[in-house]
């Protein structure tokens, strides 16, 4: 399995530069596992069971090029994602040029960001991918874009180059509006990892309970209105309290206290060994990341938001990681071995992600081979939207 054979590849570059420090061969292996990562992602054949609606959309609801100028899309239609479809579909290419044009633009912003803010870049590629990669990659591609733009505009905006920042955002809520609702950001700089920001998440966490009963039932709606992530909230539903209005405690502890707990005691590690100013510039992005987490517990549409935060937990997750294991209390391999240990709990809440979805992801399939997953064809025939011919990629 292809993804067994990456994660292998990863732990052994992140033992070898990460933990070793060697350097020979560093930045061309980092180059490969890039190219590998925009393959994966840019070739694949109905993986994601967004990827199908994606494609639906552009062979039966995308204009030429000639006509898109006359139409009159507004921002909330994605003017940027729609241009690039109707770019590539006069042209006659096939769906997987998108997929591969956004899989290369978006995962070689990612590589330049964590090689900018982290010297432990393999160990955070392997975070990346158990923890991000498949949502990225094989669902919310038009996210995507907002994602790693809104990264750029983050590092702007600690660099109080306000409008530069903002730049980047509004090119991102072109790609996808939920970026609008991050213009408040700036505010949030002022967020830390203290009394008043632990108690600003427990703030966070009652209020969101509170919204939650009273409003539960209009937040469901509101998820709908994009038909983005459809399989994840229906699978959220399923598996939460009075369909999807509820998380639930067992959600709470197996899900997101280790993410958050993490988070802290990755933070707190890197602030004593005060060994890296670059990662302590990016508490408040972690910070907003475990706040939007703190309310994504009882409101489940601000997984929208964890999205765009998702890499700054990867950073710090990767440096605790790497930290541990180079404790000299031990030899390498024992503090190798220790250090998965105590990540365990951590590992386990970000795999049972995939207890039921699994199947949107495995097995792997290329548009080379084009092999079929019966399993997931039967989640395609259940989309309300409809599925596409098997020849459409």
């Amino acid at each position: 399995m292809i993804y067994f054979v990456v994660i292998l590849l990863l732990l052994f570059l992140s033992f070898r530069y990460d933990i070793n420090e060697k350097t020979y061969g560093r930045n061309h292996w980092y180059m490969a596992v890039l190219i590998l990562f925009i393959l994966i992602s840019g070739l694949r054949y109905r993986v994601g069971i967004d990827t199908v609606g994606y494609i639906r959309s552009y062979y039966y609801s995308t204009p030429t090029v000639f006509s898109f100028f006359s139409a009159g899309y507004t921002i909330g239609d994605k003017p940027l994602w729609k241009l690039l479809n109707s770019i590539c579909y006069t042209f006659g290419a096939r769906f997987y040029i998108v997929q591969l044009i956004t899989a290369a633009f978006c995962n070689v912003l990612v590589f330049k960001y964590i090689k900018k803010h982290s010297d432990y870049i393999f160990t955070c590629l392997f975070f990346y991918f158990i923890y991000l990669y498949p949502a990225y990659n094989f669902e919310t591609m038009k996210a995507f874009y907002a994602i790693v733009l809104s990264l750029y505009g983050n590092d702007c905006f600690l660099e109080k180059k306000w409008i530069k920042g903002y730049s980047f955002y509004i090119i991102a809520a072109l790609f996808h509006t939920s970026t609008i609702a991050l213009f408040i950001v700036p505010l949030l700089l002022f967020l830390r990892m203290n009394r008043i920001g632990l108690f600003i998440l427990l703030l966070a966490f009652v209020a969101g309970y509170i919204l939650q009963k009273n409003l539960g039932d209009y937040f469901v709606l509101l998820d709908f209105i994009d038909d983005e992530s459809i399989s994840d909230k229906l699978e959220d539903y399923a598996e939460s309290d009075r369909y999807g209005t509820g998380r639930g405690l067992l959600y709470i502890v197996g899900k997101l206290l280790p993410l958050l707990l993490f988070s802290f005691i990755s933070f707190k590690k890197v602030q004593k060994n005060n060994g890296s100013s670059r990662l302590l510039e990016l508490e408040p992005f972690l910070m907003m990341g475990m706040l939007f987490v703190v309310l994504m517990s009882n409101i489940y549409i601000f997984y929208r938001f964890t999205q765009f935060f998702g890499i700054y937990f990867v950073i710090f997750f990767a440096q605790l990681f790497v930290d541990l294991c180079k404790s000299r209390k031990f030899s390498k391999g024992v503090s190798y071995a220790r250090a998965f240990l105590l990540f365990s709990p951590l590992l386990f809440a970000i795999l049972i992600r995939y207890r039921v979805s699994y199947v949107k992801y495995v097995p792997y399939s290329s548009v080379i081979e084009k092999n079929i997953s019966k399993e997931r064809e039967k989640l395609f025939d259940n989309r309300e939207n409809g599925t596409v011919r098997l020849d459409q990629y």
